[in-house]
C-alpha cells in the first residue's frame, strides 16, 4: 500500500515532466499560514493536489517506521536469544536483501537507459550527463541520497535515495544494539539527536558554510528521516518487552481509528509553516497502525491474505521498477496520440500498476530470490525482511 502511494505520485509526476495533459501535482506556494485546506477553499489548487504531492512521501515515511520496527525487533529477538548482535551476519542479510535489485537499477540507470529517447526525461537527463562520473560514485557507495542533494535526481532511478537512507541506518543500528545496554534511551537518543540536529540547520545560519553547501546539508539531513526508524524501534520495543499498558491503550479502537483518521487530517490541514515536522506526527500514527495490524488480533486479519503477501513480497520491485513503466507508459500514450480523458488516464494507471507488478514479480523469481535463499546460511531469527 505505501509503495503505490508513491506509484501515484510519480504518476502524476511523470506527466507533469513530459507535458502530457492535466496532472494533479503541485507544489504548494501559500503565504506562511495557509495549509493546504485553504487553497482549496480559495480555489488556488486542484481538489487532490494536496493528496498527489504528499502521497508518496507519505509512503515514504511509512516504508522508514516499517523498517525501523521491523529490523529493531529482530535485533531485540537475536540479542535474546544469543546474548549479542552478530555484525556480520547481519551485514550479509541485509546486503543480499537490498545489493542485488539496487545494483541492477544503477546499471539501467546509468548504462543503459540514458541511450534510449523513449526514456529521456527535460533537465534531469541533462543533469545526468553533465554530473554523469559523481553521480555514479555516490550511487556506488550507497550514498544515492547525498547525490539527489547535490544534483537532480538520476532519471528512473531517483526514488533510490530512501534505499540509501535505510542502509546508513543498517551500518549504525545493530552497533547500537550490540554495544547499548539500555535500548529504550538508545531509541530515545537517536530520535532526540536526529530531531535536534534538523531543528539546528533548519533555523541556524552558519557564516563557515556557502549557501549552497547549507542547503545540500539540509536536503540531506531533510531526506535522512532516521527519528522515523527511531519510532518505528520504539514500537518494536513496546512489542517485545510486551508493556502491556501502552499497548492496551494503543490497540484500543478510538487510538487505532484516530490514528487512520489523522492521515488525511494532516495531508490536508498542516499549516505551510510546519510541514517540515508532518512526517513526525504520521509516524506516530504509522507505529499505531503498524502494531494494531501486526499484532492486534482485531485488526490483524485485515492484511493476512494470498494477494497481501504476494504484493509485500515483491514490494521492493514494485519501488525500484515503477518510475521505469511509468515513463514508458506515458510516452506510449503520447506517441500514440491518445487523447486525454478520464478513461485514458484510467488506462494508464491500470498499465502502469499492472506492469510493474509484472516486472516486480519476474525480478523476484529470476534475480532476487536466488540471493534470498542465501540469507539463511547468516540468520538465526526467523524473518521474511
Amino acid at each position: 500500500m505505501a509503495a503505490i502511494l508513491v506509484v501515484i505520485t510519480h504518476i502524476e509526476l511523470i506527466k507533469h515532466h513530459l507535458k502530457y495533459g492535466r496532472h494533479f501535482w503541485s507544489f504548494y506556494q501559500g503565504s506562511g499560514w495557509e495549509a493546504p485546506i485553504a487553497s482549496v477553499i480559495n480555489k488556488k489548487l486542484h481538489w487532490i493536489s494536496p493528496f498527489v504531492s504528499t502521497a508518496g512521501p507519505i509512503g515514504v515515511v511509512f516504508f522508514f517506521v516499517l523498517s525501523g520496527f521491523l529490523i529493531s525487533y529482530l535485533l531485540l529477538a537475536e540479542r535474546e536469544k544469543t546474548g549479542t548482535i552478530g555484525l556480520k551476519a547481519f551485514y550479509m542479510r541485509r546486503i543480499l536483501r537490498i545489493w542485488p535489485l539496487y545494483f541492477f537499477i544503477l546499471i539501467l540507470g546509468f548504462f543503459i537507459l540514458p541511450n534510449f529517447d523513449l526514456f529521456y526525461i527535460p533537465f534531469q537527463s541533462e543533469s545526468l550527463s553533465t554530473h554523469f562520473w559523481p553521480n555514479l560514485l555516490l550511487y556506488i557507495f550507497i550514498l544515492p541520497n547525498l547525490a539527489q542533494a547535490l544534483y537532480l535526481p538520476i532519471p528512473h532511478i531517483g526514488q533510490a535515495w530512501s534505499i540509501g537512507v535505510e542502509e546508513q541506518f543498517y551500518i549504525i543500528w545493530p552497533l547500537l544494539f550490540k554495544l547499548r545496554k539500555n535500548i529504550v534511551s538508545t531509541i530515545i537518543y537517536a530520535f532526540l539527536f536526529f530531531v535536534l540536529i534538523k531543528i539546528l540547520f533548519l533555523f541556524v545560519d552558519f557564516d563557515l558554510l556557502s549557501s549552497s553547501s547549507e542547503d545540500v546539508m539540509k536536503k540531506f539531513l531533510a531526506a535522512t528521516k532516521v527519528e522515523c526508524m527511531a519510532l518505528g524501534a520504539l514500537a518494536a520495543y513496546i512489542l517485545f518487552y510486551r508493556k502491556t499498558t501502552i499497548l492496551k491503550i494503543i490497540y484500543s479502537d478510538f487510538v487505532f481509528y484516530s490514528s487512520l483518521a489523522s492521515i488525511p487530517i494532516l495531508i490536508y490541514c498542516t499549516p505551510a509553516l510546519l510541514q517540515d515536522a508532518q512526517h513526525l506526527v504520521l509516524s506516530i500514527s504509522f507505529l499505531i497502525i503498524i502494531l494494531n495490524l501486526s499484532t492486534n488480533k482485531k485488526h490483524s486479519q485485515f492484511l493476512e491474505n494470498k494477494f497481501f503477501s504476494f504484493l509485500g513480497k515483491i514490494s521492493y520491485g514494485i519501488y525500484m521498477y515503477h518510475f521505469v513503466i511509468c515513463t514508458v507508459v506515458i510516452k506510449c500514450f503520447i506517441m500514440l496520440n491518445i487523447e486525454y480523458n478520464a478513461l485514458s488516464q484510467a488506462l494508464i494507471y491500470f498499465f502502469i500498476i499492472s506492469l510493474t507488478v509484472l516486472i516486480s514479480w519476474l525480478s523476484y523469481e529470476y534475480l532476487e530470490k536466488g540471493f534470498l535463499r542465501l540469507k539463511s546460511n547468516y540468520q538465526k531469527i526467523k524473518s521474511t525482511s
